[in-house]
């Protein structure tokens, strides 16, 4: 797990804004663009982001879409980082490890082990994978991490 954590720590960002503390994102290389939720950039043109390799800097909110709580953020000036891997190829497995990554309560860093409970469950137009990893205020927007 540990060399999991080094890979994916460069690109885990923590998002402010005004009205929060905010939560947690990561750095999409390839596309330059930082994923996290809608509910942490909600109403906001604009947020603080900083990264271990990304300093404190303002970033754009260049997507959100409130249904599916998902926003896309863009940095001013381009970061070469590690890239990420998404695996396609399998669905997880009941009982696989998984690992959140996030900065709860406006902390920096925290990463809590878990397993899968649940393959995939589907409600309404969503679909759920169920772990027992703990999550706190702050973590939303972090990748969960097979």
């Amino acid at each position: 797990m540990q060399e999991i954590i080094e890979n994916f720590r460069p690109v885990l960002v923590q998002i402010a804004t005004p009205y929060s503390m905010g939560g947690t994102g990561f750095f999409l290389q390839e596309y330059q663009l930082i994923v996290t939720n809608e509910h942490l950039v909600h109403d906001n043109r604009e947020v603080i982001i900083e990264a271990e390799s990304i300093p404190r800097q303002m970033a754009t909110v260049v997507y959100w879409d409130e249904y599916f709580d998902i926003a896309l953020l863009r940095l001013q000036t381009p970061y070469e980082l590690p890239i990420l891997n998404f695996c396609t190829e399998s669905e997880p497995q009941v009982g696989d490890q998984v690992l959140a990554m996030g900065h709860p309560f406006g902390l920096r860093f925290s990463s809590t082990i878990g397993n899968l409970s649940n393959s995939r469950r589907k409600k309404e137009d969503f679909y759920y994978y169920q772990h027992d990893a703990a999550l706190n205020p702050g973590n939303s927007g972090g990748p969960l991490i097979d």
